[in-house]
């Protein structure tokens, strides 16, 4: 029997939305918008809500979700991922008045 699917990592939804900015794919309100259905139902991954509430194709989850795994090889896990990001902090005040303590970490 498989095991259950693990929910995804905070840190990974807040890495695909802060290359999806630095990509030029996302906004802050599209990234505002989506995590805050995340907020409902933490199953789903960031990406997959944004395909759904059509502010991104298929093709650009493809392209931002590859970033993402890029990213995570060149600094070793997600959190150094994370952390390497320039726009983390602009990400950061856009998501500061959504109380979840999974988007509120240090």
């Amino acid at each position: 029997m498989p095991a259950p699917a693990q929910p995804p990592s905070p840190e990974r939804n807040l890495l695909f939305a802060g290359l999806g900015l630095t990509l030029g794919l996302l906004t802050r309100e599209k990234i505002t918008r989506s995590f805050s259905e995340w907020l409902l139902n933490k199953t789903q991954t960031l990406a997959n809500i944004l395909v759904k509430q059509k502010a991104i194709t298929q093709e650009q989850k493809s392209i931002i979700e590859s970033a993402v795994e890029l990213q995570i090889q060149v600094d070793g896990n997600e959190a150094h991922a994370l952390a390497s990001l320039k726009n983390a902090g602009e990400i950061e005040n856009s998501l500061a008045e959504i109380p979840d303590s999974d988007i509120q970490q240090p």
